[in-house]
């Protein structure tokens, strides 16, 4: 294996409360050594590095590498353009040094960010470690329902920008047995209304949202090791219950901040 002696640099290792002057050994992919100094193996490489700080990589908690800002943009596209489209978009996240990424909700009916983290992990594309939660799940007409951008008649029978939406306790376990089944990480739902969607106001949950916040599935996400974070913009649907990992976007104020 290929080893690298870094030399010159301060190192932080996110727990100490300021820098300090080590070497690092990286052999293969791994660091395999963070010492005052450090004898180079045979045939090792050193870069110096006076007045740089190494840090261990980064972790974004919340990205979205299958979507635009305009959902509409998406609609043309097949499932293997939307996967081509984030591959820029994974290098420049390793290339600034983001190693590992939540990834929290694709603009596909289908499962690209799975397949995209598999290939990341067989070695086939570049990028960041992924974990992922393939949709935003929530109520039709609520945060993860964007069919209210095309009109009705341009929707016959399969509403794909519905994405992944499900009303009532039974239609929600399917929905959550299908992400774990397509090899979620997470299980990522809409517990109120939020800004980009078309349909609901972040002010007002939609009328199904109690039915999330209050649902609770430790059987199907537990039992399959799926923890679930919500995305919430007032208090209550913050709150997300028991069986909840994580709220990942918790935004709230005033009824009047929202004007």
């Amino acid at each position: 294996m290929t080893a690298t002696l870094i030399t010159g640099a301060s190192v932080w290792d996110g727990i100490a409360d300021t820098a300090v002057p080590r070497q690092v050994l990286v052999v293969g992919d791994r660091i395999e050594r963070i010492a005052e100094t450090i004898d180079a193996p045979p045939g090792a490489e050193t870069i110096d590095l006076p007045g740089h700080t190494l840090t261990p990589g980064f972790i974004d908690c919340h990205t979205h590498v299958g979507l635009t800002p305009n959902l509409l943009e998406l609609g043309p596209l097949s499932s293997p353009a939307k996967t081509l489209r984030a591959l820029p978009i994974l290098e420049a996240l390793l290339d600034n040094g983001f190693t590992t990424i939540r990834d929290l909700g694709c603009g596909d009916v289908d499962h690209p960010t799975i397949d995209l983290r598999n290939a990341i992990a067989a070695g086939l594309v570049r990028g960041p470690r992924m974990l992922v939660a393939p949709h935003i799940l929530s109520a039709r007409g609520g945060h993860g329902d964007f069919s209210a951008n095309l009109a009705d008649q341009y929707q016959p029978g399969i509403r794909g920008l519905e994405f992944a939406t499900a009303d009532g306790p039974d239609e929600i376990r399917t929905l959550v047995r299908q992400e774990i089944r397509a090899g979620a990480d997470w299980i990522k739902f809409a517990a109120t209304g939020g800004f980009s969607s078309p349909s609901d106001d972040p002010n007002t949950p939609p009328t199904a949202s109690r039915r999330w916040t209050r649902w609770s599935p430790p059987r199907p996400t537990s039992a399959c090791r799926s923890p679930r974070t919500a995305t919430a913009t007032r208090r209550p649907g913050a709150r997300c219950g028991p069986g909840c990992a994580a709220s990942t976007t918790a935004t709230w104020s005033p009824p009047r901040g929202w004007r």
